[in-house]
């Protein structure tokens, strides 16, 4: 941020605030947000203080397409590449804003990039990153972004301590569905599988998310659909005993298998702090209604 923080001290810098803060309002961004999204966009301008490429790359942040700080030495390398050759004969489209997407610029800069022209396999992988994560969900400083191959979760986990940075690892897991990337101020935070038990949302250490940060994604998670199934074949007469000694358990079987209040496991559910909160305002107080 030392870049942008520096050539800000500028006479232009209200003049250039003024022209990007409203295309990150125009889609519901509010100003403090929309400054902050703007300094990190700042970071992948390899200009300087020209700025030659900061409008197009708050575009590609608007559009979900710049994830930071994951992208942001790529978008350095590309555009680098791009500034070099714009004006040679070696491009048809020298506008910037003739590339509507990082991935349109990307593959026409990549022989640039390395030297020598790509290979179809690093082509292909460079797809399959691409085409693997979606943006799906922006809620306040969180971002979810679904991902679909190995290839983008290895992406996306870089510098994580979650086993799924390892596309061996990744490959196994996305075969029983997609992985949600939850990212919070566009940093990851916490990933989810697609299989509906809160046993499989881990944060970036790799272990089991605490009650506080699932009370802080819940609101995600349940668009997500995560939890939906939990313990769904699991209450049967030789559960009985487990659930009254279970707050989290009595509380998720009341919640996803009953849809409603669970009278023989509400004791020890009440007891606890935070699982007694969440069922007097998701399940009794539903039930009144």
């Amino acid at each position: 941020m030392n870049k942008w923080i520096n050539i800000r001290v500028e006479s232009d810098t209200k003049s250039k605030l003024k022209q990007l803060i409203p295309l990150y309002e125009s889609v519901g961004i509010n100003k403090e947000e929309a400054i902050k999204r703007i300094y990190q966009s700042a970071e992948a301008d390899p200009t300087g203080n020209k700025d030659s490429y900061i409008k197009w790359i708050v575009k590609q942040d608007i559009k979900g397409n710049y994830n930071y700080p994951q992208d942001k030495d790529k978008y350095i390398e590309t555009l680098k590449a791009f500034d070099k050759v714009k004006n040679s004969k070696k491009v048809e489209q020298k506008d910037i804003n003739q590339y509507s997407t990082f991935l349109e610029l990307y593959k026409v800069m990549d022989k640039f990039v390395s030297g020598e022209e790509a290979t179809s396999k690093l082509e292909e992988k460079r797809n399959l990153t691409q085409k693997g994560q979606q943006l799906i969900m922006q809620e306040g400083p969180f971002k979810v972004m679904k991902v679909t191959t190995p290839e983008a979760a290895t992406e996306l986990t870089r510098g994580t301590e979650l086993c799924i940075k390892d596309p061996k690892f990744s490959k196994e897991y996305i075969a029983k569905g997609p992985l949600y990337v939850i990212l919070k101020d566009n940093k990851v935070y916490a990933v989810a599988e697609d299989e509906g038990e809160e046993e499989n949302v881990k944060d970036i250490n790799d272990e089991h998310i605490n009650e506080e940060m699932f009370s802080e994604l819940k609101p995600i998670l349940d668009k997500l659909g995560i939890f939906l199934d939990y313990m769904s074949d699991a209450y049967d007469s030789e559960d009985k005993e487990y659930f009254k000694e279970n707050p989290k358990a009595a509380f998720m079987f009341a919640k996803s298998v009953l849809n409603g209040p669970f009278p023989e496991a509400e004791e020890v559910i009440l007891k606890d702090p935070f699982w007694g909160k969440l069922y007097k305002e998701e399940i009794l107080q539903k039930s009144l209604k």
